[in-house]
């Protein structure tokens, strides 16, 4: 799994006015998603699957994009659509924090603790 040296930026899903928190609203039919239409994000990298065996099941809007310069201007950056079978890795480590583990989020993590179980 590659890691991204900025993190992702989503003014057009952004939360609370920062673009560094967003919803994230592409997910796969997976059992991790069930009951939920997107999930938070809050400072999330991007990350990148290196073999064939591994899959996305979600994904940025296409016109997010990494602050590489951390200058926060999206122009001069890179963008597009950036992700997150056997493990899930998440690009944010405050996604279940107590602070943040409520609505989506925390249904989220019911599902993969479900899923987890089985």
């Amino acid at each position: 799994m590659a890691v991204s040296r900025a993190v992702i930026h989503d003014s057009l899903n952004a939360t609370q006015g920062k673009s560094t928190d967003f919803q994230v609203r592409t997910l796969a039919g997976h059992q991790l998603f069930s009951g939920i239409d997107h999930f938070n994000l809050y400072g999330g990298w991007a990350l990148k699957p290196l073999n064939s065996t591994s899959g996305v099941l979600a994904l940025t809007n296409a016109s997010a994009w990494l602050d590489m310069r951390r200058d926060q201007i999206r122009d001069h950056n890179p963008q597009g659509q950036f992700g997150q079978r056997e493990f899930i890795v998440f690009g944010d480590d405050a996604i279940f924090q107590n602070q943040f583990l409520v609505g989506n989020n925390l249904q989220m993590a019911k599902n993969m603790a479900a899923w987890m179980a089985d």
